[in-house]
């Protein structure tokens, strides 16, 4: 390292001892020539000044040479920001429009939406007024129905509610009579909507059991020879309890089922002659007797008012007629109280 630095110093010192070395001036005055000597030193020190003076106006002028052209870059970027920012005001200005037309539209059709379920509901709400109190109606006309068949039945003298525990059950096409029918679950959970299902079921029962009364006369003209109870025997003259009703007609008068039903028995009997009995359901049974011909066979299905024989004298009987009996569960009843209903 030192021996480079020793060679740079020669070629140093031998550049200035080249170029500055001691200079005599001759100085012509008026009247004379005077000599100046400008030392090596003085050279140097003058060329230095001279450098550093060259240099620095070559800073300078390259300084303010820069700083203009700073300046004029500096003017367009403020030019070019200024653009920029306008821009960015215009673009966030027509956002902003956009949003708020996107707002207002997106209100408008909350509103819309709102008032459209607010009808929506209203509308609901009167339908459900309307189909409650149509429910409400409905129920009060069926209860009226209720209590109507129930005052006819029980004017025969009968129990409605045990009437219409005995129903007997409804058996389906494909299903046998040992097999039970399986009960049916309410799917209503409306109250109101429970109870006029519970009336309508009500109701049927009880039109079933009215369908099945025999509140029809047996015979079209209802002539009452002998009534229904205590009397004396016409044979004997004996007390005896007459179990049903004389219907006194002419011979082979139609004699007719009083309600629909099953034919139980169709023959004759001690007493009774040719008699014809029939099931009705609900323990009830009519019985026909005296008759002079029977027109039906056990086991047949007979409709209310079908022709089951003709009216006659057979048995212990006094004359042409028939005598009608109503029983339930066994028991005879006064048939007057079912023949009156119809009639």
């Amino acid at each position: 390292m030192s021996s480079v630095v020793l060679k740079l110093r020669t070629r140093v010192t031998d550049f200035i001892d080249h170029w500055f070395h001691d200079r005599i001036f001759l100085v012509r005055g008026r009247d004379k020539v005077r000599g100046l000597t400008v030392t090596k030193r003085e050279q140097l020190a003058v060329a230095i000044i001279a450098s550093g003076f060259v240099i620095w106006s070559a800073g300078a002028t390259l300084t303010a040479a820069l700083s203009g052209d700073g300046l004029m870059r500096a003017a367009h970027a403020q030019t070019a920001l200024g653009h920029a920012v306008q821009h960015a005001k215009a673009e966030l200005a027509l956002v902003q429009a956009h949003s708020q037309a996107m707002i207002a539209k997106l209100q408008a059709e909350a509103t819309e939406a709102q008032a459209q379920r607010n009808d929506a509901v209203a509308a609901a709400n009167a339908e459900v007024a309307a189909d409650h109190a149509q429910v409400e109606d409905l129920t009060r006309q069926v209860e009226t129905s209720i209590g109507s068949v129930q005052s006819i039945i029980k004017s025969t003298g009968l129990d409605p509610a045990h009437l219409q525990a005995a129903a007997p059950a409804p058996v389906p096409d494909n299903q046998t009579a040992s097999t039970p029918a399986q009960p049916v679950a309410p799917i209503d959970a409306d109250p109101s909507r429970a109870q006029l299902l519970d009336d309508v079921g009500q109701l049927q029962s009880l039109n079933a059991v009215l369908q099945h009364l025999p509140i029809s006369a047996p015979v079209s003209n209802v002539d009452i020879s002998s009534p229904f109870g205590y009397r004396a025997s016409p044979f004997t003259g004996a007390r005896e309890f007459h179990v049903g009703i004389d219907l006194r007609d002419p011979m082979n008068t139609p004699v007719y089922a009083t309600a629909p039903g099953v034919v139980i028995f169709a023959g004759v009997e001690d007493g009774y002659g040719n008699l014809i009995e029939i099931d009705h359901g609900y323990g009830l049974t009519t019985r026909y007797s005296h008759l002079n011909k029977i027109l039906v066979t056990v086991g047949t299905k007979v409709g209310l008012h079908q022709e089951i024989g003709l009216l006659g004298n057979t048995g212990w009987s006094t004359g042409p007629h028939l005598l009608y009996e109503t029983r339930y569960d066994g028991v005879p009843l006064n048939p007057l109280q079912f023949i009156k209903v119809y009639h």
